[in-house]
């Protein structure tokens, strides 16, 4: 799934608010891209990978010229859950 950082700070509700007349109210919270990694995504994609059956992995994509995170590409996947015989003998 790839989703813009845009997209996925107004999902989280971390972007910035601004009144009606586009003054701003708040600033964004965890505004660098390093801080937004390591205390919102990497908790979460840890959390969700520890205690669900879901595997899940992040990848950024970069603007070259600047180096800014411009795009993050997330892989889902189920994981292999291994199969257990009893037997009732």
């Amino acid at each position: 799934m790839r989703v813009s950082v845009d997209e996925i700070r107004n999902v989280l509700a971390l972007e910035s608010v601004k009144d009606a007349d586009g003054k701003l109210i708040r600033e964004a919270p965890l505004s660098l891209w390093a801080n937004f990694k390591q205390r919102a995504l990497d908790l979460a994609i840890g959390e969700i990978n520890k205690k669900t059956d879901l595997n899940i992995e992040l990848e950024s994509i970069e603007r070259a010229k600047h180096r800014r995170v411009t795009g993050l590409v997330f892989s889902i996947k189920a994981k292999s859950t291994p199969i257990s015989f009893r037997s009732n003998l």
